[in-house]
């Protein structure tokens, strides 16, 4: 759905020099992409994310639909994943989106 808005966030290497992105890395909102160590200062509000993180959402991006909903992940990581894929909507459409709410709603609920 980001790719067809062109708002896909980039992970595939470093968003400012793109060289490619070894070790830890951090995701920066305003730029829209992971940030090297050598870049991070780039967006002092970049926040780090897991590698395993950047591993699964590349391996979504490579995947069919079928694949994608039946990988199974850390629940950690798959909380960074939620959380920075809403920040970054969020941060793009300057608001929350109202289907976020009542998924977080309902989210509580079942727990």
């Amino acid at each position: 759905m980001l790719s067809l808005s062109g708002f896909k966030p980039h992970f595939d290497s470093c968003i400012s020099c793109l060289d490619k992105v070894i070790g830890q890395s951090k995701f920066s909102l305003s730029l829209g992409g992971l940030l090297c160590p050598k870049c991070e200062r780039k967006d002092t509000a970049s926040r780090n994310i897991f590698r395993g993180t950047v591993a699964s959402i590349l391996h979504i991006e490579k995947s069919d639909l079928r694949t994608a909903l039946n990988l199974g992940m850390n629940p950690q990581i798959k909380r960074e994943l939620e959380a920075i894929l809403n920040a970054f909507l969020n941060f793009h459409l300057e608001k929350e989106l109202k289907s976020q709410k009542i998924f977080n709603k309902l989210a509580e609920i079942t727990v």
